[in-house]
């Protein structure tokens, strides 16, 4: 069926910032908001039309069509340049009008629920349940931004009395960031350490971390510098902030991050997508993922699964349909926290596409995926698709008699001064994955001259 899917990542990312951020800190998310467009391509099916921010890659589209085996995809760039894709559709006549054209009958996808995509929905005619995939009613758009929100989702838990069957670290909302700093001496008096977090926040920014300090003069340093660097961060002004026990891992070290997606049908029922471990840099800030086959115990997935079906039949009772991600930590003792909700499609949500329209709806029992969303390319002089596409064509060459292949997901990123691409490794097992991730980055960094900042690294 035909599909329209709007790459509004930036748009929505840039709203978690709240009013009064500065033109410093916004464009700071420009260029990973805009490149990150390139992953709609995998979000529709076997007749989709990206709208983005800008141009692709023509070649990459092409092969990506055949990896795929989709029978039509293109992607419509909007000549506006502001930072709302759905306003720069709005203002482009030829660009909605050629919408306009063949919308009818087709199905709507998006990132997520912004007030801007339900301004362009209702001028579309497109605002109801028949016409989107993975978004709620637009008359509920409130709903989904309240909920993904870390203060809104951890009141709403508290609201439907769902402790017993989602288990959160302990925390609290305060009202203020000055609040939080003061909440602070709840935990550091039970030597336990604890975490900061902004109304909204994506990919870790909007987190500040307090580790346990034993003294009095260490602690006041600590809330010294996250005073320094809340004073320059908007997200910390003026709206209420969670703070909750900081997790930790085996040995003390940093707890597993684990995520989960999941839809809320039509018929109010939740259905798995797909987990796996989250891949973080200095332990906070998202990479990428390791999914499927392997990549979490029997026991872990079984119990972000039922928190899921928690979670959707609650939000679904309230109307919420479509798509959402739960994060999690595992302690070191087992225990597996749900730490927030994300009720929009998510960040792994193209691995898991990928995943399903290569080797099918239970594709995790069979197979298992590695994405590297940020695979630096540093010093590389005119980095292009084509070397990518030549380290693409020799590790197929290599692995040739195995199940395994890998995909390059987000290449308009080598057009930037410090080139980086995204790309999706299937293998049998998780192990086989990040082998298969090392030899890929291997030669790709014999394609393009320089060594890569990646998987390995």
């Amino acid at each position: 069926m035909k599909q329209f899917v709007f790459a509004n990542i930036l748009e929505y990312n840039l709203r978690t910032l709240g009013v009064g951020t500065s033109e410093f800190e916004m464009a700071a998310w420009d260029i990973p908001g805009t490149d990150l467009a390139d992953l709609a391509v995998f979000w529709g099916g076997d007749d989709t039309t990206v709208l983005a921010p800008q141009d692709v890659d023509a070649e990459w589209l092409a092969d990506i069509a055949g990896t795929l085996d989709l029978r039509r995809l293109r992607v419509w760039a909007s000549c506006g340049r502001t930072r709302s894709l759905c306003d720069d559709i709005a203002r482009d006549g030829a660009l909605l009008g050629a919408i306009r054209g063949e919308v009818g009958g087709a199905l709507l996808g998006a990132w997520g629920p912004t007030p801007q995509l339900g301004t362009l929905l209702r001028e579309l005619g497109m605002d109801g349940h028949s016409r989107t995939v993975g978004l709620p009613d637009v008359d509920l758009f409130w709903l989904a931004w309240d909920l993904d929100s870390k203060a809104g989702f951890r009141h709403f838990i508290r609201q439907a009395r769902l402790e017993e069957w989602v288990a959160m670290p302990e925390g609290f909302i305060v009202p203020d960031a000055e609040t939080a700093l003061e909440a602070t001496a709840y935990f550091s008096g039970q030597n336990r350490g604890c975490v900061l977090k902004t109304a909204h926040g994506t990919a870790g920014f909007g987190i500040l971390r307090v580790p346990p300090v034993g003294t009095i003069p260490e602690r006041d340093r600590v809330l010294r510098e996250l005073r320094s660097r809340m004073r320059f961060d908007s997200g910390w002004i003026g709206r209420p902030i969670v703070i909750e026990e900081w997790i930790t891992g085996r040995f003390g070290e940093d707890a597993v991050s684990v995520t989960a997606d999941f839809e809320v049908q039509p018929d109010g029922n939740t259905y798995y997508l797909g987990g796996g471990r989250m891949r973080m840099k200095k332990s906070q800030y998202y990479m990428g993922v390791v999914c499927g086959r392997g990549a979490l115990s029997v026991a872990i997935t079984e119990r972000t699964v039922k928190a899921g079906a928690v979670v959707g039949a609650a939000v679904a009772a309230h109307g919420f349909r479509g798509l959402f991600d739960l994060d999690f930590v595992v302690s070191g003792d087992g225990s597996v926290w749900v730490t927030e909700m994300n009720a929009r499609r998510a960040s792994p949500s193209h691995v898991f596409a990928i995943a399903r329209r290569l080797r099918g709806d239970h594709w995790y029992d069979d197979c298992a995926v590695l994405a590297n969303d940020h695979c630096t390319l540093a010093g590389a002089h005119d980095a292009s698709y084509r070397q990518v596409r030549k380290a693409i064509e020799r590790f197929q060459c290599i692995t040739r008699a195995s199940s395994v292949s890998v995909i390059p997901t987000i290449v308009s990123s080598l057009r930037r001064s410090v080139p980086y691409i995204g790309y999706a490794v299937l293998a049998e097992d998780a192990e086989r994955a990040s082998l298969a991730a090392q030899e890929f980055e291997r030669l790709l960094a014999e394609a393009v001259g320089v060594p890569v900042q990646g998987h390995a690294t």
